[in-house]
């Protein structure tokens, strides 16, 4: 089950080929870092313009990469497409640059309406991809167009629909192979314990295997953004919505009258960011590694075992309603430049995050973004804080 590559350490990621060929090897070892980029949303301008401002070379330009004392790879947390002015060239820039990353939903909401409709180009990309996706044994699941919760009918006209007639075949290629999980290389130890997804994972999470990948599931990878205080998942862009409580038996109009285990029915569980989350449980697990450490095993060897899987810092994006997210295990790139706000992304392996500002909205949000976290950083700023950026 497992796959083993460059930049990645399980079987639901891209090919060795596609990793070889996302860096220019010059015969000398040069220094590698990464740019890891929020969501695009069809913002090609501003994806170029937040490249330049990194300080990368031409990364069209065998040459100009070659030449170059950095060996730079580009990578996203996926929704190349839609909202903004220019999908198809974004997911084309993506080729030119060799960059790689995740898939996220509107990716995966226009494949579907690519499948449902049978496009041509889309058919051929399927014959192309599927021996890849049957190497690396990728579950139907983790592939394109699967990989979350979509609906099209065929016959109406959609942004999504529209957006895979736009598409080529060398694009609807990439598309379907950007997997839900990218590791960075364990042989950097720098950037090892670097995970990139597009939405979120639920804890535990453990990538120190596929077995443990495969736990977590696609539609959590590509939609989610809360975690419930009853352990539910929730994929609400309200940061502050919370599903409905599940039905009690017995409980009549809230008498609670069934079991007698003094639970409300109208109580709400509490909603938090999911990276919130994950990051205050890793910061518990490995304080209890300490304590282990020190002498108190029985009380830590539960999570002294899951710190020896090694806790995985994480990078994702699709929460624009949060903004930039700055957790000391997670970093949320979302900050809504479709909308007229921020391109953000961060540099590794020194974790720096940059933006660039949209030339304007080219979507009108149909949620309420907070302010304070969609403002410029003033100076470049770490990606991890110990107080978060936005307290949701």
């Amino acid at each position: 089950m497992m796959l083993t590559c460059d930049l990645c350490a399980f079987a639901d990621c891209v090919s060795p080929s596609q990793m070889s060929a996302a860096a220019v090897k010059t015969g000398a070892a040069r220094p590698q870092k990464y740019l890891v980029i929020g969501d695009i949303h069809g913002c090609v301008d501003e994806f170029k313009a937040l490249i330049a401002k990194a300080g990368l070379p031409d990364m069209t330009s065998p040459a100009a990469r070659a030449a170059c004392d950095i060996d730079w790879t580009v990578v996203h947390v996926g929704d190349l497409l839609g909202k903004g002015p220019a999908s198809a060239q974004v997911v084309q820039y993506c080729i030119d640059i060799n960059a790689i990353g995740v898939a996220g939903n509107h990716d995966n909401q226009a494949v579907l309406c690519a499948s449902v409709m049978a496009l041509p180009q889309y058919l051929e990309a399927v014959k192309e991809v599927t021996p890849f996706w049957d190497e690396e044994k990728r579950p139907l699941s983790h592939r394109l167009p699967y990989a979350g919760v979509g609906f099209y009918q065929a016959g109406t006209e959609t942004e999504h629909s529209k957006i895979a007639k736009s598409l080529t075949k060398p694009q609807f290629v990439y598309l379907l192979r950007l997997p839900l999980f990218l590791q960075f290389p364990s042989s950097n130890p720098d950037v090892a314990d670097v995970v990139v997804v597009h939405a979120g994972v639920k804890p535990p999470f453990d990538a120190s295997s596929a077995e443990g990948l495969w736990k977590q599931l696609p539609d959590w990878s590509v939609n989610m953004r809360n975690l419930c205080s009853d352990g539910s998942v929730s994929n609400a862009a309200n940061a502050d919505a919370a599903p409905p409580p599940p039905p009690q038996a017995g409980s009549g109009s809230g008498s609670g009258s069934g079991s007698g285990s003094g639970s409300r029915s109208d109580a709400k569980p509490v909603v938090s960011a999911w990276a919130k989350v994950y990051s205050e449980a890793v910061a518990a697990s490995r304080a209890s590694a300490v304590s282990a450490a020190a002498g108190d095993a029985k009380q830590a060897a539960p999570t002294a075992q899951i710190e020896q899987k090694q806790a995985k810092f994480i990078i994702f994006g699709h929460d624009a309603v949060r903004g930039l997210q700055r957790y000391e295990w997670a970093l949320g790139l979302d900050t809504g430049c479709c909308y007229g706000k921020l391109l953000s992304g961060v540099v590794l392996p020194e974790r720096a995050v940059i933006q660039v500002a949209a030339a304007r909205e080219y979507s009108k949000p149909n949620i309420k973004l907070d302010g304070a976290a969609h403002k410029p950083l003033q100076t470049v700023a770490s990606a991890s804080a110990a107080e978060p950026a936005t307290k949701k």
